[in-house]
């Protein structure tokens, strides 16, 4: 994950979620051979979005979820979420 910003605690804050996600995942489904995330930016009818992008690959096989939102920590939450419920369905 690439992400730079002069904000130290933004940076923190991204890193933590992260963190969590990626605990909570390994916590659920202890076979994930490889987590790649994705944060972008796009910028649509002149307002910002923020995307987060996440790959997992695992076991059985691997999947791929984003979600978009005006904060980067909110897209991530939400991305890891439904990663999560995915997890539990397999």
């Amino acid at each position: 994950m690439e992400f730079k910003t002069p904000d130290v605690n933004a940076t923190l804050s991204l890193m933590e979620i992260v963190k969590d996600g990626i605990q909570k995942l390994t916590g659920l489904y202890k076979h994930i051979h490889c987590i790649e995330l994705e944060l972008y930016e796009q910028v649509i009818h002149d307002q910002g979005s923020k995307f987060a992008l996440c790959k997992i690959g695992f076991d059985k096989g691997s999947f791929t979820l984003h979600h978009n939102s005006s904060h980067y920590e909110d897209a991530l939450l939400d991305t890891f979420d439904r990663a999560c419920e995915y997890m539990v369905a397999i």
